[in-house]
């Protein structure tokens, strides 16, 4: 047995709110502690089908509701949109997406996004009765992309944007919240989710909690250069 295992004692349910999930587990992954989060298993969703993802959860429970880092990976190189297919279909995002918010501060610290999984393609995909919400912290980036600023004091308009490699730079994660509805009374259209909207796939920005991200301020020969990094 593993220790994870051994966690779910009786009566034990492994139930992060809204915010824990933004605040804490997203913020730790997105710094790499992953050692604080074992509670949540890494797994590309789109990669599984939803049938297959239950057996990768890190709490082993006989709750219908798993919790997973999920990558984000765009569609297209140069576009927003998400990769949100699997062999056998896709997710569809459906109703209204929700601002979460920090209690006392009523800050969006995030989002919510609900989805439905379609066997087969679009627009005859069949609709299942699996579910997922996906969580997305706040406040986005401008690009996902660590950008170091050169300055050169003999010319006050001579800057240069230098691309870090990809290795260095920060992963961006979600984190989704895997249901099956096993009554039709479940609809996942609920008044906590809103009308279902027309949306085939997402329109996403990459999103990361820049402002946990320190700036450094490094002198070199020609002036100086500062570089956000992710705090070790």
């Amino acid at each position: 047995m593993t220790s994870m295992e051994s966690m779910l004692r009786v009566g034990y349910r492994f139930h992060p709110t809204d915010e824990e999930l933004i605040n804490h587990y997203l913020k730790l992954k997105m710094l790499g502690k992953d050692s604080q989060v074992r509670d949540i298993a890494e797994v590309n969703v789109c990669k599984l089908e939803p049938w297959e993802l239950p057996g990768k959860s890190a709490i082993k429970s006989d709750d219908s509701e798993w919790y997973f880092f999920s990558p984000r990976e765009l569609k297209y190189s140069n576009g927003k949109q998400s990769k949100r297919a699997t062999q056998s279909g896709y997710w569809k995002i459906t109703g209204k997406v929700k601002n979460i918010k920090a209690k006392g501060t009523n800050k969006v610290i995030g989002t919510k996004k609900f989805l439905v999984f379609y066997t087969g393609r679009v627009p005859v995909g069949k609709k299942t009765s699996w579910v997922m919400h996906e969580y997305q912290p706040e406040p986005a980036t401008p690009s996902h992309q660590a950008l170091m600023f050169c300055y050169y004091p003999f010319s006050l308009q001579f800057f240069f944007k230098l691309r870090v490699r990809q290795s260095d730079l920060p992963k961006a994660f979600v984190i989704c919240r895997l249901k099956i509805k096993t009554d039709e009374k479940n609809n996942v259209a609920t008044c906590d989710e809103g009308d279902v909207s027309s949306y085939a796939a997402s329109d996403l920005e990459i999103q990361m909690p820049w402002d946990t991200i320190p700036e450094v301020r490094r002198s070199m020969p020609c002036g100086y250069f500062t570089v956000y990094t992710l705090d070790q």
